[in-house]
């Protein structure tokens, strides 16, 4: 049959001229797409995957802020020791051992541990030592920190109270014994929950402190640093709640 006019020319299909979501699997031929026809993205998430086609990044805290973490879970964990030490103090406060961390968790629980050790004689020194956190960077002042336990009378240090105090190094002040070469040996474990959003920066500090005489931390009265002593140290958990 004869068309009155011109046939209309013939022009190339393009993705407007097919509507939105009307191809499916079912109209595509087994085999006809392959991985030269996918974007690099897809290829990487298909099929087995492994270590070769990821890419590992470092966790930082605002992608870990995102996560769910289980009630219990341990966050993160900081220490520090302090071995071969003499601190020789008398009426005087000091920082045994201190660390810093940056909050993972919302609201989170803190677990503390921490030990220090002294000289023990017939000297009448009245020791002791406290745990404190602060926000921000560590300082050298007492009162800075806020408490994590009670207090024992005999001595407190700062804001911070006392985990440990004892009347007389040695248990009493009578007698001709000298316990030159004594060291005592103390330690503790706390727990403290802080209301503090991801990415607060927290300074945990462990304080050592002789109220009276003077009391030797880390090694005896006679001993020198490295020669015989007690490692002291802090060790700080950060717990998911």
């Amino acid at each position: 049959m004869s068309t009155l006019g011109r046939a209309p020319a013939n022009s190339v299909m393009t993705a407007d001229d097919i509507a939105d979501n009307s191809i499916n699997a079912a109209k595509v031929i087994d085999g006809s797409i392959d991985v030269a026809d996918l974007s690099s993205s897809v290829v990487t998430t298909t099929g087995a995957q492994t270590l070769t086609n990821k890419t590992l990044t470092t966790p930082t805290i605002a992608s870990m802020s995102n996560c769910t973490f289980p009630t219990g879970h341990t966050l993160q964990t900081v220490h520090e020791i302090a071995e071969d030490q003499r601190i020789n103090l008398s009426g005087a406060a000091a920082v045994a051992c201190e660390v810093d961390l940056v909050t993972i968790g919302v609201n989170s629980k803190f677990i503390i541990w921490a030990g220090i050790s002294h000289s023990g004689s017939n000297t009448d020194a009245d020791a002791c030592s406290a745990i404190g956190y602060k926000t921000g960077a560590y300082s050298a002042t007492t009162t800075d920190y806020s408490a994590i336990h009670g207090n024992y009378s005999r001595e407190v240090i700062g804001n911070m109270g006392s985990w440990y105090a004892v009347d007389t190094i040695g248990g009493a002040t009578a007698g001709t014994w000298g316990g030159g070469y004594m060291i005592r040996q103390m330690s503790s474990c706390h727990e403290k929950a802080l209301s503090y959003g991801t990415g607060q920066s927290l300074n945990f500090a462990l304080w050592i402190k002789s109220g009276d005489n003077a009391t030797v931390f880390g090694t005896s009265n006679n001993g020198s640093a490295g020669d015989n002593g007690c490692s002291m140290y802090i060790t700080v958990s950060e717990i998911a709640t």
